[in-house]
């Protein structure tokens, strides 16, 4: 079986409204900031209209068989897709900019091979299964669900999220061992600066359920204060 996983910083509670504009802005600093290059997998698909949190329907929509033991993924209605182009040219004009968005997806790139190296973790040189390496930046406006493998009841309560993706899964140990070992990199810092300048998340009022609900997927809840945004993982098999 492969793995693929996600480290995910996630903006706790009601999104804000969400123009192109400020979409923009926001994905020129995460393009910007010298974490990644621009790569083959860089695309960018938008849908606009009513407001984020209208519903917590996803972009991957399925169509199961009539016993529900089967499907398949649906093709989704962006409004707006562009891929493999340069980054000014992946974007709709500035006629656009102020329009709202329902949903998004971003690719941003590959990250640089230090930053990766920086969020990967290995068991031994040896193991063939027991690791995480990040590789991949993106965003994304729509559901997003902290999980692990082991996960029953997994919990939405994030709408705007940024993701740092790639082979393997992280549970092979303690998500509290790979936390310590990351969480005063250089990454974590300058994307949980971007995603806190960009849009500070305030005061949540379910964040003491949350810390119950999800317990150690809860990365940074030691230190955590009013304006960041959860940083957790989502795993995949």
């Amino acid at each position: 079986m492969s793995f693929f996983s996600s480290l995910v910083f996630l903006y706790p509670g009601p999104p804000p409204a969400i123009t192109l504009g400020d979409l923009r802005a926001f994905a020129d600093r995460l393009q910007s900031s010298g974490l990644c290059r621009p790569s083959r997998l860089t695309a960018l698909e938008l849908k606009f209209g009513e407001a984020i949190d209208s519903d917590y329907e996803d972009t991957m929509p399925m169509e199961w068989n009539e016993a529900g033991t089967s499907g398949r993924f649906l093709e989704y209605p962006w409004d707006y897709e562009a891929r493999d182009k340069d980054w000014n040219d992946l974007w709709p004009s500035q006629d656009f900019a102020e329009k709202r968005l329902y949903r998004a997806y971003l690719s941003i790139g590959s990250l640089e091979p230090a930053v990766s190296k920086a969020l990967t973790a290995m068991s031994s040189p040896e193991t063939t299964y027991e690791f995480i390496a990040p590789d991949q930046l993106s965003l994304q406006i729509g559901p997003a669900i902290p999980s692990t493998l082991e996960t029953e009841e997994p919990i939405c309560f994030s709408l705007l999220s940024v993701k740092l993706s790639g082979n393997g899964f992280f549970t092979w140990q303690p998500l509290s061992v790979y936390w310590d070992a990351i969480r005063s990199s250089s990454p974590i810092a300058t994307i949980s600066q971007i995603c806190r300048d960009s849009f500070p998340a305030p005061e949540f009022d379910r964040l003491d359920d949350l810390r119950e609900d999800i317990g150690p997927l809860f990365l940074n809840d030691e230190g955590y204060k009013a304006g960041d945004w959860i940083i957790s993982v989502s795993e995949t098999g």
